[in-house]
């Protein structure tokens, strides 16, 4: 598991709500809070929405006036290089959050049972800190030092 901080608030977000570096993603939830709380699901009838489809609508909901008091994105992927073949891992997930003027993420592996065997996080967390910096997003690694 990785607990990074975004050093660039402002870049990320930009790359979140406008641009298209997360738009392959799965969501699998989104939570707005501005005047109201507006939480959408991801599931749909082929399975889950992409970012791509769902983020015009939660730009909609937090463009003009006052910022957002918190965004929660929970993403979800099977990215090249992460163990998809596993018997263990079902699933492979960012989960973003914005609070404050800071955007922090975390990753997690949901398993089909408890294993000792952390070789699907490794290799998960490598693709994502891969995949951040290929997008040119900077952080602050918290869970070291």
């Amino acid at each position: 598991m990785l607990a990074l901080s975004v050093t660039d608030v402002k870049g990320f977000m930009v790359k979140l709500l406008k641009g298209k570096v997360f738009d392959d993603f799965q969501l699998r939830n989104a939570v707005v809070n501005t005047f109201a709380r507006f939480e959408i699901f991801g599931a749909n009838e082929n399975g889950c929405a992409t970012w791509g489809a769902v983020k015009p609508h939660v730009y909609g909901i937090i463009r003009g006036g006052t910022p957002p008091k918190s965004i929660k994105v929970i993403f979800a992927k099977e990215m090249p290089g992460a163990d998809a073949d596993s018997k263990d891992a079902t699933s492979l997930f960012i989960n973003m959050h914005f609070e404050d003027a800071k955007v922090n993420l975390t990753t997690g592996v949901s398993k089909k049972g408890f294993s000792l065997d952390k070789s699907d996080e490794r290799a998960w967390d490598a693709e994502v800190l891969q995949f951040l910096d290929k997008n040119e997003i900077t952080y602050i690694n918290e869970m070291e030092g």
